[in-house]
């Protein structure tokens, strides 16, 4: 009588049945067995392929996210080097001159966010910090978000007692119109510019642009004030700085 395989009851015909059949029998039965078999395990290893590829996707995102985030650390030997530096010498920076009659300070378009630097009156913002560390002016939001403020030569309002300067909140891309190598100081409580030998003297410019809020520029020496501008001087009165 033909015995019963592992784990498996024969039925009453197939006991019956001669070796050689019964043999038959079992070989397809056990080839369909290891086929059901392995489409289990390859169904698994495809869910787990699945899930391992989405997890290193959702991961990438992650990660870039995070990168695009982060400020950037250029010429400073580590973080902890430039929150020491940084933090400390934070301050509001206020806005005098022209028809300003009340307390304005020094703010992006989109407050807290890179855009043109503009100002607003202090009852309609919270104002920003500003901090200058290794002679760059920094917009500090929280302390993975910090703004560098770029100087851009532009062509708006230009004479001939040299280029107009905008200031942008934001890190730029490299072109020929971003001006590097100048420098932020403070000169008592008025914020100077400074490139080489020549300074702005702590004078700025708010213009028109375009939109609902003036942009902020400055030039290197002295000149006129731009038609439709107004001068102004950007003042910090904390013992910080």
């Amino acid at each position: 009588m033909a015995r019963a395989e592992r784990g498996r009851v024969l039925s009453t015909e197939e006991k019956h049945l001669p070796a050689v059949t019964w043999s038959v029998l079992n070989s397809y039965w056990l080839t369909r067995q290891a086929r059901t078999i392995w489409r289990t395990r390859l169904l698994k290893w495809d869910v787990i392929a699945f899930l391992h590829d989405e997890m290193l996707f959702q991961l990438l995102l992650l990660c870039i996210a995070t990168v695009a985030a982060l400020p950037t650390w250029e010429g400073l030997n580590n973080r902890a080097d430039f929150m020491s530096e940084l933090v400390p010498t934070t301050t509001h920076i206020q806005v005098f001159g022209g028809d300003i009659n009340s307390p304005n300070h020094l703010c992006s378009h989109t407050p807290g966010e890179p855009g043109n630097v503009t100002f607003e009156p202090t009852y309609k913002q919270t104002p920003a910090l500003f901090s200058i560390s290794q002679q760059q002016l920094w917009q500090y939001k929280n302390a993975s978000t910090i703004y560098p403020v770029a100087v851009v030569n532009t062509t708006l309002f230009g004479t001939d007692d040299g280029p107009f300067l905008q200031l942008v909140l934001g890190k730029q891309p490299r072109t020929s119109s971003v001006v590097s190598g100048g420098s932020w100081k403070w000169r008592g409580t008025m914020l100077n510019y400074w490139y080489g030998p020549k300074s702005n003297g702590g004078v700025y410019f708010s213009c028109p642009t375009g939109g609902s809020r003036n942009g902020l520029f400055t030039r290197l020496g002295l000149g006129p004030t731009p038609e439709g501008c107004q001068l102004v001087t950007l003042h910090s009165f904390s013992t910080k700085i």
